[in-house]
């Protein structure tokens, strides 16, 4: 057993993770060769692998010119940690305490919020059809009505043409969040990457109104006729959507660099 804490004390005194780990490795295999004779060993492995260990903090800084609330910054790094967390780097959204140390730093920059105007455009068209207006006889050169060979009075149709201005209404609002997702180190302080990102989300809902005789219509337009406007959605709601996006960018943003969190 002294040999062994001997042993480890070569490991641990280079004070750095690799060698942590290394002698967590090795300690894994003295247990497995012991078969539990050494009841001290669990300790030195946690230990081991306790300070062979990388912690991150996924953490917001808002530079945009808007005053966002603390539960929407959480709610923006509120990934779900198992997601990223591997045998020896994990990942914190929030500082476990004011004495907690992390290795690196996962600083998502906001820069921008831009959401648009409502935006309402009007644009109109006209739909032509012939439809059949009854029937009319068929005159002979001194105006009697003809008969066909059975004795019937000869019958035409007649058509005419109806119309239809379709007026449609097109609404569109649109929602922009730009930044950088940096990748810090500690110790010493190195910006490892920075990477920008962004999300965004659009709406935009089309109606129409008809003028005129709708029968002229073509089945899809008056189908578009039955929708009406809707009320834009408010400057918030299109924020907390782009938001839903920006989370997945961030989510694919950290795992494409993994490497560098080690």
């Amino acid at each position: 057993c002294v040999l062994l804490t001997l042993w480890l004390s070569k490991w641990m005194e280079e004070k750095n993770k690799d060698s942590y780990r290394q002698a967590y490795y090795e300690l894994r295999k003295a247990q497995e060769y012991a078969g539990g004779s050494y009841t001290d060993l669990n300790g030195l492995i946690d230990r081991a692998h306790d300070l062979g260990m990388s912690r991150v903090l996924v953490g917001v800084v808002n530079k945009t010119i808007l005053n966002l609330p603390p539960e929407f910054l959480d709610g923006l790094v509120a990934v779900n940690a198992s997601e990223l967390n591997s045998e020896w780097v994990t990942f914190d959204t929030r500082k476990l305490s004011n004495n907690a140390a992390y290795d690196y730093y996962v600083d998502i920059v906001l820069q921008t919020i831009d959401v648009s105007p409502d935006l309402v455009q009007e644009k109109d068209a006209i739909e032509k059809k012939t439809v059949e207006n009854g029937f009319e006889y068929v005159l002979d050169a001194k105006g009697n009505v003809m008969k066909d060979t059975a004795g019937n009075d000869i019958k035409v149709k007649k058509y005419k043409e109806i119309q239809c201005t379709v007026i449609e209404t097109h609404q569109q609002k649109d929602c922009q969040i730009k930044g950088e997702i940096e990748f810090i180190a500690d110790n010493p302080q190195t910006l490892l990457k920075k990477q920008p990102i962004g999300a965004g989300t659009h709406f935009e809902h089309i109606s129409a109104r008809a003028v005129g005789d709708i029968n002229a219509l073509s089945p899809e337009k008056k189908q578009l006729t039955e929708r009406k406007p809707l009320p834009f959605p408010e400057d918030i709601r299109m924020i907390l959507d782009c938001t839903e996006a920006l989370k997945n960018a961030i989510r694919e943003a950290v795992q494409a660099n993994r490497g560098l969190l080690r």
